[in-house]
């Protein structure tokens, strides 16, 4: 345990000050008032919650259902998102100079994005506890434990099948490089069944035998334990080989370039984004969703649909919206002094990698709601109209702002991501709560983009980078 303590203190910790002490002193005010927003808007979130579910019958098991729900989404979220964070050298060094062990190297290493992760359930749900005690149903210490073993349970479940599935993966074909398609696809079955059959067989238990639930729960987590403590040098060690695992290059075919200005930084961004695979992972995530849409629509009554569609539409598919733009402002940091060589103007720069991600995105949004509408027969104009178009504005603007603001790696990028996802969501929340006329809302949502745009160049796109 003492390592485990070092690991957080020696690695962790240092980095998240560091990172945390860069942003307060360059950007004090806007720290200030990005706070302030977040407060005023989970307090509005909470309001409208509260007053929402105070007017329908709910009982402790169904709340339990749906954090097991966003639980899952969450936690195998996070792992996939954060898998590349233990290649950093400080992590490389810790454990060849040290007698720290490779399970508490890899518990260590997770500790401050597991807190974040019940940070982020916690804020979501904390709402429904209000309501609880508003209707005179009565909460238990013991429903509380078990509902924090219960989520515990599922984010170390991900992360121990995502090491069992790397270490699997990479000795039937023998290679050092991760197959990440094969090992998220393995993940999100695995952790997705365990879950589906936790909640038509536990859920029952944890109401009306919570101490054969709790019984249950601690066999799970011995044997996640034990699965840790047996794979956990193999899985470190094959990280570190893969650090240095080189792939033959490949002959790339020339481009030729436009001259308009304006087409041939589109040109450019379409490129970088070609060349760089960086749509390979989005491209899984939305094929899994659509997969998993599609089977829900079919084997779940129609109620339960509808709230796992909102899940998967507010969480699953706004990842994608939101990773794409943040690369813009993170791809701008690195490579400033050869954009200062091309002697571009702002507008010439900008506009064209805006457009090139709307269109992106809309594109994703749009394919998305065709493959699941054509099984499920669901209404295309509720779906896709005006309100999401511009919600998908002001998801891309925020998102590409915190790019260029943060200085994002494998490190935080999990945390970064699931912030503004939920940053996103409870704003749009909010919007609709307090006006519900569809032109107005669209004129908000529009309205905040524009000024998250005019953010980004008056902070970022200035001069000597640009004319």
């Amino acid at each position: 345990m003492k390592l485990t303590i070092q690991v957080v203190k020696k690695v962790e910790t240092p980095r998240l000050l560091a990172k945390s002490k860069n942003i307060l002193i360059k950007y004090p005010s806007h720290v200030l008032a990005i706070i302030m927003v977040l407060i005023l808007l989970y307090t509005f979130y909470s309001i409208f919650t509260v007053k929402f579910f105070t007017g329908f019958p709910i009982d402790l098991k169904d709340i339990y259902v749906h954090i097991l729900d966003v639980s899952c989404v969450m936690a195998i979220s996070f792992i996939i998102i954060s898998r590349s964070k233990l290649k950093n050298n400080n992590f490389m060094s810790l454990f060849l100079n040290s007698h720290i062990k490779a399970h508490q190297l890899l518990i260590g290493s997770y500790i401050y994005l597991y807190a974040f992760y019940l940070l982020c359930i916690g804020m979501i749900f904390f709402p429904m506890l209000i309501v609880f005690k508003l209707k005179g149903i009565e909460v238990s210490l013991l429903y509380l434990l078990l509902l924090f073993l219960s989520i515990t349970f599922i984010f170390y479940l991900s992360f121990s099948m995502w090491i069992v599935s790397n270490v699997i993966t990479k000795q039937v074909l023998k290679t050092n490089g991760e197959n990440f398609m094969l090992n998220t696809l393995n993940l999100i079955i695995f952790v997705g069944a365990i879950v589906y059959l936790a909640q038509k067989y536990l859920a029952k238990l944890f109401e009306e035998s919570p101490l054969l639930f709790l019984v249950t729960l601690i066999i799970g987590a011995s044997v996640i334990v034990v699965s840790l403590y047996k794979l956990a040098t193999v899985f470190l060690m094959g990280i570190f080989k893969e650090s240095n695992y080189q792939t033959s290059m490949h002959k790339i075919k020339a481009v030729k370039f436009l001259e308009n200005s304006f087409l041939n930084n589109f040109q450019l961004e379409g490129l970088n984004f070609y060349r760089n695979q960086i749509f390979k992972e989005q491209v899984l995530f939305l094929m899994i969703i659509v997969v998993f849409t599609i089977v829900m629509y079919y084997s779940v009554d129609k109620l339960a649909f509808v709230q796992m569609y909102s899940y998967l539409a507010n969480f699953g598919m706004k990842e994608i919206f939101v990773m794409i733009p943040l690369l813009t402002g993170n791809y701008f940091k690195r490579f400033k002094n050869s954009i200062y060589i091309l002697n571009l103007g702002k507008y010439n720069y900008f506009l064209p990698r805006v457009l090139f991600i709307s269109l992106i995105t809309f594109s994703a949004h749009a394919l998305f709601i065709l493959l699941t509408i054509i099984p499920s027969g669901q209404n295309i104009v509720a779906i896709f109209n005006l309100e999401s178009l511009s919600s998908l504005a002001l998801v891309i603007m925020v998102a590409m702002f915190l790019g260029f603001a943060l200085h994002i790696d494998d490190s935080n990028r999990a945390v970064v991501l699931a912030s503004i996802m939920l940053f996103t969501v409870v704003l749009d929340f909010v919007i609709r709560q307090y006006i519900h006329t569809s032109y107005i809302i669209n004129l908000v949502n529009v309205s905040i983009a524009i000024f998250f745009f005019l953010l980004i160049e008056v902070l970022f796109l200035r001069k000597p980078i640009f004319k």
